[in-house]
């Protein structure tokens, strides 16, 4: 070394060779190539480059490292899930398959091709490239059977105390899934940004008591599935700029069901919906356009929800719904021609509590019927809500009944097709408090308003449309 030196400061060694030939503290390298921190890709011209890829991906670097899969000629394949650490920054470029996996025993497992281990930070996977999970045939498959896309909280399903944090996924295409293209769950400040991800089983989800999440700019079709949900216990996030299509659940939900107990963490808070286009094609193709969408029969609801300025239409049964939901917003939608089935709602509130329906447009509901709505708005019944115990205490009981008014001010319902579809602009199933003032109708095929005016509710004037 001191020779080294000495031929240094005479002039005789660059500086780049001196500093290549002396190993960085406290970095381990990984078995493959490694330069500046990046580890290289094996060339991914065989049948299973499952252990090469672990092997760049177990780099044991407490600072980020990138791992490069870039494009090749074949791609590269897996026959397992990869396991991701922290400090870890995947590009791919190229194509990842799923190849040759055997299906666990038993069935309900969560795994995913990446795959966060728990407690894992600050990881990003992002690129210009495909996740394959090798079945076309998606719908083929039974739902939670399988290897996901990018996923946390495995191997049990639905984990609450994963703790992943700083998690960034960006870019990529993910197709052929036959369980979630992206499930993560508890999960701290994430990004999804950019994505497309189609012909898959399982929705794409972010839930199980994650918080912080934006999701922005998706794209998603074909999936057997919602084609989006922040999912059983989501506070704090945001979905945006996104278009979804053609799913067979529905366009975008917040989604609780199952809860244990009353007080259950599952049920979300503080999510936002936002400039987002929800569109189906046929009766398969989902229930509604976005749904807020809590268990009606325990009377639990989703808290401080807001869907603003999205397009939903051609749903099978509604276009927005808060079902039920507290303290929530809809303003500015538009929402059309749905009604694939009968009485199908342009907007649907069940059990909604102070929730404002403000300047949002419904054309042409009751596509292919004579019983298309524009807004219904109904109380949850109390004959089919379930006791469920308290949490933390083994007494049956119902959540507290609160009755707040829901608000419907400024909306424009409009029915332009030349056999008209719209039976009615407003409707309830039951006696509701509400305030009603400054709509906008066209004429309908039945009365306009037939809304069952509770005790405390204000019907102002509104304005009928030729």
């Amino acid at each position: 070394m001191k020779l080294k030196i000495l031929a240094r400061l005479l002039g005789l060694l660059p500086l780049a060779a001196l500093a290549a030939q002396e190993p960085q503290a406290g970095v381990k390298k990984p078995e493959v190539e490694k330069t500046a921190g990046v580890a290289k890709t094996p060339l991914c011209a065989g049948s299973d480059d499952t252990v090469a890829l672990q092997s760049m991906l177990n780099h044991g670097n407490p600072q980020m490292t990138v791992v490069e899969i870039p494009a090749t000629p074949t791609g590269c394949r897996i026959s397992g899930p990869l396991i991701v650490h922290s400090n870890t920054h995947v590009i791919q470029n190229g194509l990842l398959t799923l190849s040759g996996y055997v299906w666990p025993s038993p069935a309900a497992t969560q795994r995913g091709m990446y795959t966060l281990e728990d407690g894992t930070q600050n990881v990003i996977i992002e690129g210009s490239g495909t996740l394959d999970g090798g079945h076309p045939n998606y719908q083929t498959f039974a739902s939670g059977c399988c290897m996901g896309g990018i996923v946390s909280g495995g191997p049990a399903i639905g984990a609450y105390d994963v703790e992943v944090e700083d998690i960034t996924i960006r870019g990529l295409t993910i197709r052929h899934i036959p369980q979630w293209p992206i499930e993560l769950d508890g999960a701290k400040r994430v990004l999804i940004d950019g994505v497309t991800a189609h012909d898959s089983v399982n929705t794409l989800a972010v839930g199980h008591g994650s918080s912080d999440v934006i999701v922005n700019n998706l794209r998603v079709y074909n999936i057997a599935d919602i084609c989006f949900s922040f999912y059983r216990g989501v506070e704090n996030a945001l979905i945006s700029n996104s278009v979804v299509n053609q799913c067979n659940g529905g366009g975008i939900s917040v989604f609780s069901d199952w809860p244990a107990c009353v007080g259950d963490p599952q049920f979300s808070k503080n999510v936002v919906i936002n400039n987002n286009i929800a569109y189906g094609r046929n009766a398969a193709h989902g229930v509604g356009g976005i749904d807020v969408n809590g268990l009606g029969t325990s009377g639990e609801s989703n808290e401080s929800t807001a869907v603003t300025f999205n397009l939903a239409h051609s749903h099978n049964s509604q276009g927005v719904g808060m079902t039920p939901a507290r303290h929530g917003l809809i303003a500015g939608n538009m929402t059309s021609e749905q009604g694939l089935n009968n009485y199908a709602n342009g907007v649907n509130l069940l059990g909604a509590k102070g929730v404002l329906v403000s300047g949002n447009s419904s054309f042409n509901q009751g596509e292919g019927s004579t019983t298309g709505l524009g807004l219904n708005v109904s109380t949850l019944p109390a004959s089919p809500l379930t006791p469920l115990p308290i949490c933390g205490s083994s007494v049956p009981a119902l959540p507290a009944v609160t009755v707040e008014r829901v608000s419907i001010l400024d909306n424009y319902f409009y029915d332009s097709a030349t056999s008209p579809t719209m039976l009615h602009a407003l409707i309830s199933g039951n006696p509701v408090p509400v305030v009603v003032a400054g709509n906008t109708y066209a004429p309908m095929i039945g009365a306009v308003d037939v809304i069952s005016y509770a005790t405390g509710s204000h019907n102002a004037d509104n304005d009928a449309q030729p």
